[in-house]
């Protein structure tokens, strides 16, 4: 008697990814809008990671290209996108817009940048709320609180671990970027932060008179739903 053949197992339909279009790798997902926060996938429309670029030139490029944004390093901001830093000499550029090619080409041989592509590897969070402060600063060590991180600036920290870029649209409305491949695990530990915003975690109103939350008051109670992931 032959020997019976394996029986396989269909496993899940590829995904398909578009050469330089944004992925969520959150298919599916509904945003969050719950004890006053919210929390849906932002995609923009191109992520540029750029190495090598001096405070100088990016003075410069985003002068011209963010319609002259003023600001220090990292807080140049624009309708059109943003400047996200995440190292000496090194960034994100974030376009609300995608960049032509003579632009990219431009930012290559004229200025001499390595410029990448990531769009497909970055999925954009953004969280919304008088507490989001509040929310966050349980689980990242940076202080998050409107004087040490005001808006228009950006934030190369760590969440629960993992590495992730923020950057602070208003005092209550932040954008969390995050490797696609670990997209969905923040996206659950941030909806358990949420739900728990209801299940004994009290936050408190900020002393700045904005009514915003910036401090956590009481110990986050034991969550056995995590399933260890804390």
């Amino acid at each position: 008697m032959p020997d019976p053949q394996p029986r396989k197992v269909p496993g899940p339909a590829p995904s398909t990814v578009v050469e330089g279009t944004p992925a969520t790798a959150l298919a599916g997902v509904s945003n969050i809008l719950r004890n006053g926060l919210c929390m849906e996938v932002d995609a923009p429309q191109q992520i540029l990671a750029l190495q090598g670029m001096s405070p100088a030139l990016l003075d410069e490029l985003l002068d011209e290209l963010l319609d002259g944004s003023e600001g220090e390093l990292h807080q140049h901001q624009h309708q059109h996108g943003y400047w996200l830093a995440s190292g000496p000499q090194r960034g994100m550029l974030v376009l609300e817009s995608r960049a032509s090619s003579a632009l990219v080409e431009r930012l290559q041989q004229d200025a001499g940048l390595m410029v990448t592509d990531v769009s497909h590897g970055w999925c954009r969070l953004r969280l919304s709320g008088g507490a989001v402060r509040a929310l966050l600063q349980g689980d990242i060590s940076a202080e998050l609180s409107i004087h040490a991180w005001p808006p228009g600036q950006g934030l190369a920290t760590a969440y629960r671990g993992v590495a992730v870029l923020l950057y602070g649209r208003a005092e209550a409305d932040i954008e969390l970027f995050v490797q696609r491949s670990l997209a969905r695990s923040v996206w659950q530990w941030l909806e358990d932060a949420i739900e728990g915003a209801n299940h004994g975690l009290e936050l408190e109103p900020s002393t700045t008179g904005t009514g915003l939350a910036t401090t956590i008051s009481a110990e986050k109670v034991a969550n056995e739903d995590r399933g260890g992931l804390r």
